[in-house]
Formats: structure tokens, C-alpha cells, sequence
């Protein structure tokens, strides 16, 4: 069974240095709850983002084609708000993965094929057209990484480690 999680935790760096709103909350969180659940998590990115803790491997400026075929290689991919799940939805046979809002409006800029997550519509910016610069990092806007997993464990289901082996074993009839 294909364990294999794509994860793209940053959007774009914004033009006057702020952290951009858009970005993943605590993704060290997230990777850790991933790895604990027998997830292998590759992260993708460019070169002046960190590397979250826990990753297996971080990838980045990849060319097109090598993204292309990493996505082909996972079993999903969970993104913040940013370029990867657009690619995907074009280039990849829009395959499906977790996509997490946080400002931005699902209902304008996602596609249908991914799990999208988004805390509440309270949080959204008001102008969505308007760009980032203006906007501030509001961690409280974000999903749990409870939640993201629960998404992930319904696209890329895998037997956790920390299951009971009784729940593996098929039920049994009583009578």
C-alpha cells in the first residue's frame, strides 16, 4: 500500500517579508500526527523555505515534469493554499489531495476533486482579488492538524501501527 504523502506546507514568499497568511499552521505538528499514523511525508518546495522537522525528504525547485512524476509517486498530496494543488488539478490527472484554506474562499479557487478544508467562512479575507501583502498570518483561521489527517487518512487509508490488531482482523460473526 502506497504510505507516500506529498506535502506543500508554504505559498509564495510576499514582496515586503511578512509571513504569508496562506501558510500551513504548525506543519511540524502536522508531520508529526503523519509519521505517527505510518505516513512517509516528502516535502516540496524552493530553496529559501525551511525544511519542516520530520520530513523524510525536502525537494526543492523541482522542473515541471519532476513534480509531475513525484505526484504520480504518492498516494496524496496535503497543501496549504498555493500552487501545487492547481498544478495538480492540470497536470496530474487531477488527482485528489487535502487542500487547506485558511483566507482565501475555497468556492472561488479550489478544485472539486480535493478534500478542502476551511475553519469557517468568518475568516476569509474581504477582498479576495486583492493581494496578500496587505493581509496578516492568523493561525486561529487554520483547520486543525487533527482534521488534515482525518482528510488524508480518507484519500490514502493505511493500517496505523497503533490500531489493535483486533479492529484489523475482519468481524467475526457472533451466532
Amino acid at each position: 500500500m502506497n504510505n507516500k504523502i506529498l506535502l506543500a506546507p508554504y505559498a509564495a514568499r510576499l514582496r515586503n517579508g511578512s509571513i504569508n497568511p496562506k501558510n500551513l499552521y504548525r506543519p511540524e505538528d502536522l508531520v508529526s500526527l503523519l509519521n505517527r499514523d505510518g505516513y512517509e511525508v516528502t516535502q516540496v518546495g524552493v530553496s529559501s523555505e525551511a525544511k519542516v522537522d520530520g520530513v523524510r525528504q525536502f525537494i526543492a525547485n523541482l522542473p515541471w515534469k519532476k513534480l509531475r512524476d513525484l505526484v504520480a509517486e504518492c498516494a496524496t498530496f496535503v497543501s496549504c493554499d498555493s500552487m501545487l494543488p492547481h498544478f495538480v488539478h492540470v497536470e496530474c490527472g487531477q488527482k485528489p489531495g487535502v487542500v487547506v484554506w485558511a483566507q482565501s474562499d475555497p468556492r472561488i479557487y479550489a478544485h472539486p476533486e480535493n478534500i478542502n478544508l476551511l475553519k469557517g467562512r468568518e475568516y476569509l479575507r474581504q477582498f479576495q482579488f486583492q493581494d496578500y501583502e496587505t493581509s496578516t498570518y492568523r493561525s486561529e483561521a487554520f483547520v486543525s492538524n487533527e482534521k488534515i489527517v482525518d482528510a488524508v487518512h480518507k484519500l490514502a487509508p493505511i493500517i496505523s501501527p497503533e490500531i489493535p490488531v483486533l479492529m484489523r482482523e475482519p468481524l467475526r460473526s457472533l451466532v
